[in-house]
């Protein structure tokens, strides 16, 4: 069962990966927990 940041997660994972910019795995994990972190607080 996802929950609503499982959802979100998948979201960002896909937009991260379809976009054109090439990035590392690591800063692709980053980017996406910095992402969650705006929308959780506040």
């Amino acid at each position: 069962m996802n929950t609503g940041l499982d959802q979100y997660m998948d979201i960002f994972k896909d937009a991260v990966e379809d976009s054109a910019a090439k990035l590392t795995k690591s800063f692709e994990k980053i980017l996406i927990e910095v992402i969650i972190l705006f929308m959780v607080i506040p």
